[in-house]
């Protein structure tokens, strides 16, 4: 991972969780003084937003180790790990948010509207809007999923305090079940918002191929050298913002071993270059033209396979 882009998620994961504290303390302090339901759902959505900021800023701090012994492949599904934490608390933030304002619609809704909790809201708004940018931006350039997720947290406070602002601004107007049913919206926007964090999460954790597009680019790189004639079985999964892949290649069978070795370091270079995300390439090597059955022997042995059926095919032309 490159360090600059560790050490920019670290800094702006921190800045979520400071700004999640100082928009909790304000919500809660403003939803104590005018009774809304709404405000007092937003406030319980920036709490299991801190709790998030931080699950998210552990899963950027152990994504950016690098692969050791124990995790050959690196550490970035911990932040996969770390949004499906995040997915859990969005769910209960739901619960929390449909079941306060259900209560307050059967009874006798009760909402005081003062000038300062609605200039309150409204910087919190505007907060929201700044630092959901910043995540995203950052998620962005540097492919990290808690970020991301943490982004799409505070898109959802966005949505939310527009919510409250309607339901206090309808509270005034003589129209008091305007704060829960605001409230029933902040509900449902935060369950659409999970749902776009599960798809995401499980395509990662599932080891979901990468797009199409990537995987033109990948066959592309693969294809454009003169001494491929074909190849099959190209298999390619995220882990985190990387990808790993592993593909058969069938070469000329005249190459020399030497050449398909160097040629394999060539083509791994080219597959970076055509797609930056690529961490590490498996490419197995066959001469062209071998018998499809030996196709599954071949993946079992994988590169043993590429140094015995090369080596005998070298032996073969210098003899």
């Amino acid at each position: 991972m490159d360090p600059g882009h560790a050490t920019e998620k670290r800094r702006t994961a921190s800045l979520s969780i400071v700004v999640n504290v100082l928009l909790l303390a304000v919500k809660v302090v403003v939803g104590v003084l005018t009774g809304s339901v709404a405000l007092w759902a937003s406030a319980a959505d920036s709490l299991l937003d801190l709790s998030a900021s931080t699950f998210a800023y552990v899963g950027v701090r152990i994504g950016s180790r690098p692969p050791d012994d124990t995790h050959a492949y690196g550490h970035e599904k911990f932040e996969s790990l770390s949004s499906l934490v995040q997915l859990g608390l969005l769910f209960v933030t739901v619960g929390v948010i449909a079941a306060e304002a259900w209560d307050r619609l059967r009874g006798e809704p009760s909402v005081e509207t003062p000038a300062y909790g609605i200039a309150v809201i409204m910087l919190a708004l505007a907060v929201d809007l700044w630092i959901s940018r910043r995540l995203r931006r950052v998620a962005e350039r540097t492919g990290s999923q808690a970020l991301l997720a943490d982004a799409l947290h505070f898109s959802t406070d966005v949505w939310s305090n527009v919510a409250v602002l309607v339901g206090l601004a309808a509270a005034a107007a003589g129209f008091p079940l305007g704060d829960p049913i605001a409230a029933f919206v902040v509900a449902f926007l935060v369950a659409v918002t999970a749902i776009e964090l599960l798809r995401d999460t499980a395509g990662v954790l599932t080891d979901a191929a990468p797009d199409p597009e990537t995987v033109r680019r990948l066959e592309e790189a693969i294809t454009s050298f003169p001494a491929v004639e074909d190849h099959h079985t190209l298999r390619a999964r995220l882990v985190g913002s990387r990808i790993f892949l592993d593909v058969c290649v069938e070469l000329d069978p005249a190459l020399t071993f030497q050449r398909a070795h160097d040629l394999s370091h060539e083509m791994q270079e080219r597959l970076r270059t055509a797609v930056p995300e690529v961490a590490d390439a498996v490419i197995h090597f066959e001469p062209a033209g071998h018998p499809p059955s030996q196709d599954d022997a071949h993946h079992a042995h994988g590169f043993d396979a590429l140094s015995i059926r090369l080596t005998d095919a070298d032996r073969d032309e210098q003899g």
